[in-house]
């Protein structure tokens, strides 16, 4: 019976991460089309859905982990799992998600062209 109950609760995880992705992108995609004004309290509220949902799959990824050291196969683990690592990058501060080598060179490359005049200003055509 546990692990009927923790399938259930795992696809009311996976289920409510896609409704505030979906969410997510309303708002994105209203403010972008300008048929809402960009409001950073919304951003927030979001981002704490975001928080909380990672909390709680945190959690239940833990459990996911109890299961299958006793040779449980658990329905939806690696759905849960790919929706974590994703959360788990949306909510990383960019100065932390963005960094190597290789993002150096490609900033450094950008500045560069730009110096050189091979780049055109934003917006235009």
């Amino acid at each position: 019976m546990q692990c009927h109950d923790l399938q259930e609760w795992l696809a009311i995880l996976i289920s409510t991460y896609d409704l505030v992705v979906r969410l997510d992108e309303r708002w994105r995609h209203a403010v972008f089309e300008k048929l809402e004004v960009h409001d950073p309290a919304v951003d927030r509220e979001i981002s704490d859905l975001f928080t909380r949902w990672k909390h709680a799959a945190t959690i239940m990824e833990r459990r996911i982990r109890d299961f299958e050291t006793k040779q449980f196969d658990v329905d939806h683990a690696a759905a849960l799992r790919k929706r974590l690592h994703e959360v788990t990058s949306l909510l990383t501060p960019d100065r932390e998600f963005f960094t190597g080598q290789a993002l150096v060179d490609l900033r450094d490359d950008a500045i560069d062209q730009h110096r050189r005049g091979q780049t055109i200003e934003y917006g235009a055509t």
